[in-house]
């Protein structure tokens, strides 16, 4: 709900072609009226569900694959985007992920970090990139902060980046001040 209204505001100020991810934690995936009150707070926030994007840990998968499966496909069936979230870092099961009806894949931090240093891990983000391909999701990687991470991981043909190398995390008001110098 706090996201929401963040996003309320950033709509407000002309700012409408921006996404919103929320961390959903496996406790509150969970709660049986989790669809419900996803569901009425974008409608208190007036905001599309395609405006929101959940991001779910692997984790969920403890949860039991069928309600796992069937909540995530009625979140997307609203519009709204699912990405896994910290991809490898926990329950790692491909069959799962296979069938989870997702959009994003998201590397974690942790693999991004060993990008250029020689690191026995620094191969996994080009391998999570092709699995994303294979399974038709935007693949994301976290954590950027150097320019020869961006320069590798667009070479991977890593979608998205995310990470201080483009902006720190800041107060909604600061957030505005820096999309408007943008977007002039």
């Amino acid at each position: 709900r706090t996201a929401l209204h963040v996003m309320r505001r950033l709509h407000e100020a002309g700012h409408t072609g921006i996404h919103m991810a929320v961390n959903v934690s496996a406790n509150q995936f969970r709660q049986p009226d989790f669809i419900a009150l996803v569901d009425q707070a974008l409608a208190d926030c007036n905001i599309s569900a395609r405006s929101l994007e959940l991001e779910i840990t692997e984790s969920v998968a403890a949860l039991g694959f069928s309600f796992v499966e069937k909540s995530l496909g009625e979140l997307r069936q609203r519009g709204i985007s699912i990405a896994i979230d910290d991809f490898g870092t926990g329950y790692s099961s491909l069959s799962y992920l296979g069938r989870l009806p997702a959009n994003r894949l998201k590397i974690d931090r942790s693999f991004i970090l060993s990008i250029g240093e020689g690191k026995a891990d620094a191969n996994i983000p080009e391998m999570v990139t092709r699995l994303g391909r294979q399974l038709n999701m935007r693949v994301i990687a976290e954590g950027v902060e150097t320019e020869q991470q961006l320069d590798i991981l667009r070479k991977m043909g890593c979608d998205e980046i995310q990470g201080y190398l483009y902006a720190r995390p800041m107060s909604i008001d600061e957030l505005l001040a820096w999309l408007d110098q943008r977007k002039a």
